[in-house]
């Protein structure tokens, strides 16, 4: 009995097979990268957001300061 060889193309199709998979897994890498990206975006967004408005509010503050008698007894 001899031992039987895989057809080219079978062959050919496990190649494919593997090469399908290889993309959706850098596809699925990307994405997820990309998803990261976005997420580090948003919080660098709302850190902004908050410095400035921590920062209006310090402004307003020394402003009201310097316009509010001073008390004297």
């Amino acid at each position: 009995m001899q031992p039987t060889t895989p057809s080219c193309t079978a062959v050919i199709a496990t190649i494919v097979l593997i090469i399908a998979f290889s993309l959706l897994g850098i596809a699925a890498l990307v994405q997820r990268e990309d998803d990261r990206q976005q997420v580090f975006e948003q919080t660098a967004n709302a850190i902004y957001a908050t410095n400035t408005q921590v920062s209006v509010f310090i402004s307003q503050t020394e402003q009201a300061r310097s316009i509010t008698p001073t008390p004297t007894n």
